[in-house]
């Protein structure tokens, strides 16, 4: 199986880490790792896990129709089973790409940036930013075949995002999983809450630290 794993840099974070642990454990998956933006921190630790790296370098922060373009035409020649991403950026860009190319996307969130107290923190600029992102979300998470997260509290978080509705994701994608680290933007505090989550299954698969 082929897997090209979308992010936005390889620069040093808890997703980019985590994603290079994880494909050092798949024997079984070709993993080509494709980063949009500028950033090479990563990139040896991605080869030593047995990725290949892809890195774009697009200017600017978001530059999406030209991101879209050039992974759709990554999608085409390296012809996937399945597209996985992380992150804001690369998951609009691959929403975007997945359905057009006719492969499965999985998303996984891994931040607590939809919660209610990072709203009520926010300045009045932040909850513009906040709620755009959460307008985009909400229009593309059809394009979603799977969600995952690390984070456990879906319901209160990302769920209601995507859907504008608590414990709802639009579209026929399901929340299967969620692991978490302690800490108010990990969801540690949470962890209880993705149980309540409706008419989705909630697989807590650990507590990291």
């Amino acid at each position: 199986m082929k897997v090209p794993y979308l992010i936005d840099t390889p620069e040093v974070g808890g997703t980019e880490t985590s994603l290079a642990e994880i494909i050092s454990r798949l024997d079984d998956v070709t993993s080509v790792v494709c980063s949009l933006y500028p950033g090479d921190a990563m990139r040896e630790r991605f080869e030593r896990a047995g990725a290949r790296v892809i890195s774009l370098d697009l200017p600017g922060r978001y530059a999406f129709r030209a991101a879209a373009k050039r992974v759709r035409r990554i999608v085409r020649d390296e012809r996937p089973e399945l597209i996985h991403c992380s992150l804001f950026r690369a998951g609009m860009v691959a929403r975007w790409v997945a359905p057009r190319a006719g492969v499965p996307l999985i998303d996984t969130f891994v931040n607590h940036s939809f919660a209610a107290d990072r709203w009520a923190a926010a300045s009045p600029m932040a909850r513009l930013k906040l709620a755009g992102v959460r307008t985009l979300d909400r229009w593309s998470s059809s394009a979603v075949t799977l969600f995952t997260a690390n984070c456990p509290a879906i319901r209160d978080a990302r769920c209601g995002a995507a859907s504008g509705r608590r414990g709802r994701i639009s579209g026929s994608a399901r929340v299967h999983g969620a692991a978490a680290r302690e800490g108010l933007r990990r969801g540690g505090s949470s962890v209880s809450q993705a149980r309540a989550v409706s008419e989705h299954r909630v697989l807590l698969a650990g507590l990291a630290r």
